[in-house]
């Protein structure tokens, strides 16, 4: 930090001084890497929601690739975050979990108790999603709506 004094010169003359950008008490790099770290959180974030949402609707992986024509493998590497998800891919996306465009985008606070909740639901749905009958489901159901009034 300059004083009040002290002449702080342009980055072009600061490197034509041979200051290095650590020195000017900044690195580029380390701000590139942020930025990096930044978008590749979103990517994750926006690919658990693509999955929630799968989950939700009772979709399977295969099903989502099959109305994208792409590979299974795609999918997988969209949900992880490991792949950025192009505007366009994410509209279709948004068409076929008939949700907006918006939706990957909220709760982005995936820390602490509400990425807790998350991981719950996820399961809860997988294991209502495996139960073999009606009567099965209907109880969960009922149980379900009961501890939800009990909240209120």
């Amino acid at each position: 930090m300059a004083s009040a004094n002290q002449v702080v010169e342009p980055p072009a003359v600061q490197r034509q001084q041979g200051l290095s950008p650590a020195s000017r008490g900044r690195s580029p790099v380390n701000a590139a890497v942020s930025k990096q770290n930044e978008r590749d959180e979103i990517d994750r974030r926006v690919g658990r929601r693509i999955r929630l949402r799968r989950i939700m609707l009772g979709l399977t992986q295969e099903v989502i690739a099959q109305k994208l024509q792409i590979t299974l493998n795609q999918i997988h590497k969209y949900e992880r975050g490991a792949t950025r998800i192009s505007a366009a891919r994410l509209w279709q996306f948004a068409e076929i979990l008939d949700v907006s465009v918006d939706f990957f985008f909220e709760a982005q606070e995936q820390n602490g108790a509400n990425g807790n909740r998350e991981r719950q639901f996820l399961e809860l749905a997988r294991n209502f999603e495996q139960m073999e009958t009606d009567q099965q489901r209907s109880i969960i159901m009922k149980v379900a709506r009961a501890l939800a009034e009990v909240g209120d």
